[in-house]
Protein backbone atom coordinates (compact mmCIF):
# COMPACT_ATOMS: atom_id res chain seq x y z
CA UNK A 1 0.00 0.00 0.00
CA UNK A 2 1.54 3.31 -1.03
CA UNK A 3 1.40 6.39 1.18
CA UNK A 4 -1.17 7.91 -1.18
CA UNK A 5 -3.47 4.91 -0.59
CA UNK A 6 -3.39 5.07 3.23
CA UNK A 7 -6.43 6.82 4.66
CA UNK A 8 -5.86 9.21 7.52
CA UNK A 9 -8.25 8.69 10.43
CA UNK A 10 -8.71 10.46 13.74
CA UNK A 11 -6.24 8.19 15.56
CA UNK A 12 -3.62 8.08 12.81
CA UNK A 13 -3.34 5.97 9.71
CA UNK A 14 -5.56 2.98 9.14
CA UNK A 15 -2.48 0.75 9.33
CA UNK A 16 -1.60 2.17 12.76
CA UNK A 17 -5.12 1.43 13.98
CA UNK A 18 -4.91 -2.13 12.66
CA UNK A 19 -1.50 -2.65 14.25
CA UNK A 20 -2.77 -1.33 17.59
CA UNK A 21 -5.80 -3.62 17.42
CA UNK A 22 -3.62 -6.66 16.71
CA UNK A 23 -1.10 -5.90 19.44
CA UNK A 24 -3.82 -5.21 22.03
CA UNK A 25 -5.30 -8.71 21.68
CA UNK A 26 -3.14 -10.28 24.42
CA UNK A 27 -4.33 -7.70 26.96
CA UNK A 28 -7.94 -8.11 25.85
CA UNK A 29 -7.72 -11.90 26.23
CA UNK A 30 -6.17 -11.52 29.68
CA UNK A 31 -9.05 -9.22 30.72
CA UNK A 32 -11.58 -11.72 29.36
CA UNK A 33 -9.94 -14.57 31.26
CA UNK A 34 -9.91 -12.51 34.47
CA UNK A 35 -13.60 -11.66 34.09
CA UNK A 36 -14.59 -15.27 33.37
CA UNK A 37 -12.66 -16.52 36.40
CA UNK A 38 -14.18 -13.80 38.59
CA UNK A 39 -17.73 -14.66 37.48
CA UNK A 40 -17.18 -18.42 37.06
CA UNK A 41 -19.79 -19.54 39.61
CA UNK A 42 -22.38 -17.13 38.22
CA UNK A 43 -21.73 -18.42 34.70
CA UNK A 44 -22.02 -22.04 35.80
CA UNK A 45 -25.33 -21.32 37.52
CA UNK A 46 -26.62 -19.59 34.41
CA UNK A 47 -25.61 -22.45 32.12
CA UNK A 48 -27.42 -24.97 34.34
CA UNK A 49 -30.74 -23.22 33.79
CA UNK A 50 -33.15 -24.87 31.36
CA UNK A 51 -33.06 -23.52 27.82
CA UNK A 52 -34.03 -24.70 24.36
CA UNK A 53 -30.60 -23.85 22.93
CA UNK A 54 -27.50 -21.79 23.59
CA UNK A 55 -26.42 -19.38 20.88
CA UNK A 56 -22.79 -18.57 20.18
CA UNK A 57 -22.40 -15.40 18.14
CA UNK A 58 -19.30 -14.22 16.29
CA UNK A 59 -18.01 -12.33 13.28
CA UNK A 60 -15.20 -13.39 10.95
CA UNK A 61 -12.73 -15.62 12.76
CA UNK A 62 -14.85 -15.18 15.90
CA UNK A 63 -17.68 -16.91 14.05
CA UNK A 64 -15.39 -19.84 13.31
CA UNK A 65 -14.48 -20.03 17.01
CA UNK A 66 -18.18 -19.80 17.89
CA UNK A 67 -18.93 -22.71 15.58
CA UNK A 68 -16.32 -24.84 17.32
CA UNK A 69 -17.51 -23.73 20.77
CA UNK A 70 -21.12 -24.59 19.91
CA UNK A 71 -20.12 -28.04 18.70
CA UNK A 72 -18.02 -28.73 21.80
CA UNK A 73 -20.69 -27.37 24.14
CA UNK A 74 -23.33 -29.65 22.59
CA UNK A 75 -20.95 -32.61 22.70
CA UNK A 76 -20.13 -32.19 26.39
CA UNK A 77 -23.52 -31.11 27.76
CA UNK A 78 -27.13 -32.12 27.33
CA UNK A 79 -27.96 -28.78 25.72
CA UNK A 80 -28.27 -27.86 22.07
CA UNK A 81 -25.90 -25.10 20.95
CA UNK A 82 -25.68 -23.30 17.62
CA UNK A 83 -23.46 -20.61 16.14
CA UNK A 84 -24.65 -17.65 14.11
CA UNK A 85 -22.70 -15.02 12.19
CA UNK A 86 -23.17 -11.67 13.93
CA UNK A 87 -23.53 -9.69 10.72
CA UNK A 88 -26.21 -12.03 9.44
CA UNK A 89 -28.18 -11.76 12.67
CA UNK A 90 -27.87 -7.99 12.60
CA UNK A 91 -29.04 -7.69 9.00
CA UNK A 92 -31.83 -10.31 9.21
CA UNK A 93 -32.95 -10.53 12.86
CA UNK A 94 -36.41 -11.89 12.04
CA UNK A 95 -34.79 -14.98 10.55
CA UNK A 96 -33.31 -15.84 13.95
CA UNK A 97 -36.23 -15.28 16.30
CA UNK A 98 -38.30 -18.17 17.58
Amino acid sequence: MSSSQIRITKGGTTMELIKNEIFSQAAALAQTKELLLKRRNELIQYLHQPCSRLIFLGCGSGYMLSSGAAAMFSLHTDKKAVAFAGGEVMMNPAKYTD
